[in-house]
């Protein structure tokens, strides 16, 4: 291949590009697009070399569309590109391009191996002093955070966007001074923010679910794309602040202030008629409920009683009463009854109950399922007492 591309080593921190002989933009444009890939495979940062030998040409004129596309679209966790060459054409091309689109601080230029090994440790240096600064600001201790937020504004850091994708889950950042600071694709579920200063920060696609915003002044802040699940954002100070398409679900807001400037999650202005909570506790939508809710159900099933059998006085006045109809429908429900009960109902309570009908000519209250058999009487035992008779 013309332009060949390899990582240097296991560690995948660094990637060697040689343009060897001939090549074409259309190559440029291949190896670009496998290098990005390469970096981006990756969560750490990476390095990228590029050999070219004094034989190697520029095929043709230059396409600066596609250099300024390839340029500005190298992924973010890029460290440095380093250029290794003394080809005067390639020379002059790099420069413009370091010039006119402001990568003064990510490529670089040497004629050397030497030189670029050297220029690669001092990054290296710098950039482990860097690392170890976001690391110190992402700690539970308040004067450790606040003293690396310091020491990251000195060298800029807190603003050329060295903190994006930075972890700073839990970190005690209270009352921290992150005036205009670009925190955007930082993770920051639990920080605690209470009562910092956060005016026009860049909060982009940030993570701060769960975080305690409350009292901070968030004035002209970008929360856009954030999110914001269960934050606590009391008393805090969003006017003009950029709410658009922030997740806001289940976030305390008591207090908080917004004016007309601020633009809420749906891109529309505050308001004060604006009611926050469907933002905060949205009501769920129509189609989830059930689409039969208001059908005519079915009522649920009634247990199953047994037929009770209606015993009637053994008297022949009321049989002579009975008409002939109603003595088959008397017979065949006392039939029904016996029949579906003869489970339950044993033969001497069944006697016992005859017994007690024949001498008694009030109405019999209906038979339970449940019968409890009489005890027999004994010849020998007494009414009274109970006893036996030993006699």
């Amino acid at each position: 291949m013309p332009i060949q591309t390899i990582w240097a080593d296991d560690s995948q921190k660094l990637i060697w590009c040689k343009f060897d002989g001939s090549w074409d933009w259309e190559d440029f444009h291949s190896a670009t697009k496998v290098v990005q890939s390469m970096v981006k495979s990756v969560p750490h940062t990476v390095n990228i070399m590029a050999f070219a030998i004094t034989k190697t040409r520029l095929p043709g004129p230059i396409p600066f569309n596609e250099i300024e596309a390839n340029v500005l679209d190298y992924p973010r966790n890029v460290g440095i590109v380093i250029m290794i060459t003394d080809n005067v054409l390639i020379r002059r091309m790099f420069n413009l391009a370091r010039k006119f689109y402001a990568v003064d601080e990510v490529f670089h230029l040497v004629n050397t191996m030497k030189a670029a090994e050297a220029l690669l440790s001092e990054w290296r240096t710098y950039d482990d002093r860097k690392q170890s600064l976001i690391a110190d600001m992402g700690r539970n201790i308040q004067v450790i955070t606040h003293a690396a937020i310091e020491k990251l504004r000195a060298e800029d850091w807190l603003y050329d966007g060295s903190l994006r994708g930075a972890q700073l889950k839990s970190a005690n950042l209270q009352e921290a001074n992150l005036f205009l600071a670009n925190l955007s694709g930082a993770y920051m579920h639990f920080a605690n923010l209470r009562s910092a200063n956060l005016f026009r920060a860049e909060l982009v696609e940030t993570d701060l679910s769960a975080a305690n915003l409350s009292g901070a002044s968030c004035v002209g802040a970008n929360f856009e794309r954030a999110n914001l699940q269960k934050a606590r954002l009391q008393y805090a100070d969003l006017c003009g602040a950029n709410l658009e398409k922030a997740n806001l679900l289940d976030a305390q807001i008591d207090g908080t202030m917004f004016d007309e400037f601020t633009i809420l999650p749906d891109g529309t202005g505050w308001t004060s008629q604006t009611n926050m909570s469907q933002f905060t506790r949205p009501k769920p939508e129509l189609d989830l409920l059930p689409s039969n809710a208001d059908d005519e159900t079915e009522p649920l099933p009634v247990a199953t009683k047994l037929p009770v059998p209606v015993v009637k006085p053994n008297t022949e006045q009321n049989q002579d009463t009975l008409s002939k109809p109603d003595k088959q429908q008397s017979t065949a429900t006392l039939t029904a009854g016996s029949t579906q009960a003869e489970s339950a109902i044993s033969p001497k309570s069944v006697e016992a109950s005859s017994a007690s009908t024949t001498t008694n000519t009030e109405p019999i209250k209906p038979i339970t399922n449940k019968i409890i058999p009489l005890p027999k009487p004994d010849d020998d035992t007494d009414e009274k007492t109970g006893t036996q008779d030993n006699k």
